[in-house]
């Protein structure tokens, strides 16, 4: 099964130095390299946090907004999908993020789309 890891990150506790950001890039290249060399890496990538819109669309009409929907204190700062063979799996790849040292992250299951 794969899951989708949203690596949220808490503005007040994330690195403040360029060798505290350094060190921090450092660790999320040791961390996917493992779970690429286990083979339970499938796609992942930091998300910009410059620019934010979020779209509705009601009656036909789409409504634009700029930053995300939910009021947080927490910024999305990247999302990781792994192939793992429980949850229980999920969570220990999850628990070794570096981003959770800062932040958080969220794991949502892939559900397989039904095919007729």
């Amino acid at each position: 099964m794969e899951y989708l890891l949203l690596i949220y990150g808490d503005p007040g506790a994330t690195p403040q130095t360029e060798a505290e950001h350094e060190a921090l890039f450092s660790d999320f290249q040791t961390w996917q390299a493992d779970l690429v060399g286990r083979g339970l890496f499938v796609t992942g990538n930091p998300l910009g946090r410059d620019s934010t819109t979020t779209v509705r669309v009601r009656d036909q009409r789409a409504f634009l907004t700029d930053g995300p929907f939910a009021e947080t204190k927490e910024f999305l700062g990247g999302f990781v999908i792994v192939r793992a063979e429980s949850l229980d799996v999920a969570l220990e790849i999850a628990k070794a993020c570096p981003g959770a040292k800062y932040g958080s992250v969220e794991i949502h299951p892939i559900v397989e789309p039904v095919r007729a």
